[in-house]
């Protein structure tokens, strides 16, 4: 056999780099590892999530049996210019827990205040607009007040100085020769076709006369032929002047003289042989 001669050394080909698969992760504790699965491809790192923030638990629910709540971790505290000590450990700050929790609390109290104040604020309104008095069920709502006791109007008085009177005579002076002024009563009636218009007469008179009447006085001034007789009736100046001083009201809404007072005279000239003479006094009725 021939000898073969020395191979002669190959130049090395470079070698393109072959990517390394991942190495599979080791199975979990008590799980036999998959068959015929290829191994896991590479993944991206996870990117960093922010810690989650801790809810607080709902109203009126218990929290998670078996399950400890996660402990939020405190973000790193910033060092503030100028200050001395660790960046991270317990500083000077509330935790963000205790921060949060206390957040927390006052938004609910200030809900809690709000909702009070609603109700409050409605219930106020409520009450002002009820009714301080309710109708019983089924009854008709009053629009209407009850009416008033209407007063008994008192039928119109009707005033009236018609009448037969008596006159009682005190003579005040009676001058005249052979002339005597005994006091004698004066008998007097009046009528009248309206209140204002009225007549007097006396049989001591020679005629009736027409007389005046204001509403309280009853008065005449004229010429009588017979107040005074000499021999013969003889002419004769007649006055008077009355004054109502009460009244009187009687069943029928009449109003009527019950006393009446005042002057009262006559004067005569001489005549048929007779001196003058002149007589005054004061008459009284009732």
């Amino acid at each position: 056999a021939q000898p073969q001669p020395p191979a002669q050394p190959q130049p090395a080909q470079p070698q393109p780099a072959q990517p390394q698969p991942a190495q599979p992760q080791p199975p979990a504790q008590g799980q036999p590892p998959a068959q015929g699965q290829p191994p896991a491809q590479p993944q991206p790192p996870a990117q960093p999530q922010p810690p989650a923030q801790p809810q607080p638990p709902a109203q009126g629910q218990p929290p998670a049996q078996g399950q400890p709540p996660a402990q939020p971790q405190p973000p790193a505290q910033p060092q503030l210019p100028g200050s001395a000590g660790p960046t991270s450990g317990p500083g000077p700050y509330p935790s963000t827990k205790r921060l949060l929790r206390t957040a927390w609390g006052k938004a609910t109290a200030v809900t809690v205040g709000i909702v009070v104040v609603a109700v409050g604020t409605l219930l106020g309104v409520h009450l002002a607009a009820a009714p301080t008095s309710a109708a019983p069920p089924g009854a008709p709502a009053s629009t209407h007040s009850a009416a008033a006791t209407p007063t008994p109007t008192a039928p119109p008085i009707v005033t009236s100085i018609a009448g037969t009177y008596t006159f009682t005579r005190q003579v005040l002076s009676c001058s005249g020769a052979n002339w005597t002024c005994p006091p004698e009563n004066l008998p007097m009636k009046i009528t009248c076709s309206a209140t204002y218009s009225c007549v007097a007469s006396s049989s001591h008179w020679g005629s009736s006369h027409p007389v005046t009447f204001n509403g309280t006085t009853i008065s005449f001034s004229g010429t009588d032929v017979g107040v005074v007789v000499c021999n013969t009736a003889i002419p004769a100046t007649l006055t008077f002047d009355l004054t109502v001083v009460s009244w009187k009201v009687g069943s029928n809404s009449v109003r009527t003289p019950q006393r009446i007072q005042g002057p009262y005279s006559f004067t005569a000239a001489a005549a048929q042989g007779c001196s003058a003479i002149q007589e005054k006094a004061i008459i009284t009725s009732g």
